[in-house]
């Protein structure tokens, strides 16, 4: 339940941690370590090598309904893309879990329309697992079938008027 900035020592008591690394160009990295008594726990996590080899999903990114009026900010590990052009196509994350956030705008800033997203919907080809988003944002575990190297991967923004 705390956060630490990479490189940045701080006490610990004695017991077994599980440690969530999040990095804005990797999946999100769980890992425990048992912390003993004195100095010298040090937990070193390498991302590169970690996912050198990983699998990289395909997204086509959807708005539903559909919107020429509407921009998209998805945020996957606090790092935004935004898109303004729907169907999207082309967008690579590697494969594994993220912490996404999603928001709907207007295109024109000038306008006061707001508007609340319903869900976000990853429907995986190949039989891959389907992942649900309820809202705006969590934790999506985006990823093939075992042995695949690359899934092209629809992924839907449901989203609603606010009133």
């Amino acid at each position: 339940g705390k956060s630490v900035v990479a490189g940045k020592l701080f006490d610990t008591r004695v017991g077994t941690y599980t440690i969530i690394v999040t990095h804005p160009d990797f999946p999100l990295y769980r890992t425990s370590s048992t912390f003993h008594g004195g100095d010298g726990n040090i937990v070193t996590v390498n991302l590169p090598q970690l996912y050198g080899g990983a699998a990289k999903v395909e997204f086509q990114v959807a708005l539903s309904p559909p919107s020429n009026k509407l921009m998209l900010e998805l945020s996957f590990n606090g790092r935004k893309k935004t898109l303004t052009k729907f169907p999207a196509f082309g967008l690579e994350q590697l494969a594994g879990e993220w912490n996404l956030a999603v928001r709907v705008a207007p295109v024109d800033r000038a306008s006061s329309e707001s508007f609340r997203v319903d869900s976000c919907v990853a429907y995986p080809y190949g039989d891959g697992p389907r992942a649900v988003l309820r809202g705006d944002r969590g934790t999506m575990k985006l990823q093939g079938n075992p042995g695949e190297t690359v899934t092209t991967c629809p992924l839907v923004i449901y989203w609603s008027e606010k009133k």
